[in-house]
């Protein structure tokens, strides 16, 4: 995958709440110019291709030139996003995935606190801000590319996934897994290793421990506090169930990890 340049700049960040008995523009994406909506609430749909593209929480919109801005919203629903434009280096867009999900609401809640309140600060670097929020947001989608895809999952199976997800630092249970695919515990399980290849309970694992290796390589968090982040409130079990996945505790993990891009970053010319 070839690596993307920095936009040339940061035009417009904020958070829009779209108003009562206004109709969207709609309007095509100028050449250099890139948009990313991250829808927070509500629903609207965007012109894809020949069709409307429904749109809801946790659905990120990344448009480039000749793409079509929000063109319908549901008065009854009125949609709440992060709107972001970028200015970039190629006429047609650097080639990004348009349409892809954010499931972590609370996550975007916060970006969108955090960069609305930078852009308009006088004492942060504009250009700092710029790369940050547009690689965070590259970031989010080359994690939605690497996600479990349930468009061929029967809709409870892809509900269960969603909910997982969605939930995983949430202590679940499998009936209440059973409950949102609509199904027996034995049912689901039986069709989480048709489709999935796993049980649901090791895909709840599978989710917590991704997230706790991303945890402890990208922050100098207490351990118990990333146990607790992932959705385990018992350490011992925590630092089992690491062991168990990654032939080391959570602590060495980190130390080696750390230690192997220190040492790489020394080797660099």
């Amino acid at each position: 995958m070839n690596s993307i340049p920095p936009p040339v700049s940061l035009r417009k960040v904020f958070h829009h709440r779209h108003p009562p008995n206004c109709v969207p523009s709609g309007d095509a994406i100028r050449p250099f110019v890139e948009w990313v909506i991250l829808m927070l609430e509500g629903r609207a749909w965007v012109r894809d291709g020949e069709a409307w593209r429904e749109v809801s929480a946790g659905d990120l919109i990344w448009s480039a030139p000749g793409d079509l801005h929000i063109g319908r919203a549901d008065p009854e629903n009125l949609f709440r996003c992060l709107a972001v434009e970028f200015e970039v280096s190629r006429p047609e867009g650097m080639g990004i995935r348009r349409f892809s999900k954010w499931t972590d609401i609370e996550e975007i809640e916060q970006l969108t606190a955090e960069c609305t309140r930078m852009m308009w600060s006088e004492q942060f670097d504009r250009n700092a801000l710029r790369d940050y929020l547009y690689f965070r947001l590259l970031y989010q989608v080359r994690l939605y590319e690497m996600m479990p895809k349930t468009v061929d999952y029967p809709r409870s199976v892809a509900a269960v996934v969603a909910r997982i997800e969605r939930e995983y630092a949430k202590p679940l249970r499998m009936e209440d897994l059973a409950k949102e695919a609509g199904s027996s515990i034995s049912h689901l399980h039986s069709e989480f290793r048709k489709y999935v290849k796993s049980s649901p309970h090791q895909a709840l694992i599978q989710k917590r421990l991704q997230v706790a290796r991303g945890l402890l390589l990208s922050s100098n968090a207490p351990i118990k506090q990333i146990a607790y982040e992932c959705g385990y409130f018992d350490l011992p079990a925590f630092v089992h169930a690491f062991k168990a996945h990654t032939g080391e505790t959570p602590g060495k993990f980190r130390s080696h990890q750390l230690h192997f891009y220190d040492q790489s970053s020394a080797d660099a010319p």
